[in-house]
């Protein structure tokens, strides 16, 4: 059967769990025709980020788009940079910020750290999933971590990961 396009999920890049299909010329073209800084550059960009008011819904759907390919590239840097530039932005797709909270730790962290579109029962399972010392300690560095997450962390019986929840003044 031919390809008929990448998925980014909620359960990282490339897994076929959510209604967000690219089309594979689409990111063949991106990989092929821009080189990793140009990638970089359109993961840093804010245009992504205007508020929905201000775009028509394809527009919206255009920008959601490319914010999926972006998530998928198989350069570590391009999905670094697109995660620090949407970990603190509300408006940030729910299902983008998952899979990029779900990648590796410089990819993750700091979406694990800023994001508000993240729901605690996301960061109990990416606790319980993980073994990883620098997600933890994202997590535990979070404002305002919620009493579950807490306890999440806490069950995970990492030293280090626990003075950093005892030594957060949120």
């Amino acid at each position: 059967t031919a390809d008929m396009g990448a998925v980014i999920s909620k359960d990282g890049p490339g897994v076929s769990t959510s209604n967000v299909v690219i089309p594979a010329e689409f990111l063949t073209t991106a990989r092929e025709r821009l080189s990793v800084d140009q990638r970089i550059a359109l993961a840093r960009s804010e245009e992504f980020l205007k508020p929905s008011g201000k775009l028509s819904a394809s527009d919206r759907e255009i920008l959601d788009r490319i914010l999926h390919i972006v998530a998928q590239d198989v350069e570590i840097r391009v999905r670094q940079a697109l995660a620090e530039t949407l970990a603190d932005k509300a408006e940030a797709p729910y299902d983008v910020m998952l899979a990029l909270a779900k990648d590796d730790d410089l990819v993750a962290s700091p979406i694990l750290r800023l994001s508000e579109v993240l729901k605690p029962e996301d960061f109990v399972a990416i606790i319980q999933s993980q073994k990883s010392h620098a997600k933890m300690a994202a997590i535990a560095e979070r404002r305002g971590v919620p009493p579950t997450v807490c306890m999440a962390l806490i069950e995970h019986r990492d030293d280090k990961v626990a003075r950093k929840l005892l030594q957060n003044p949120d």
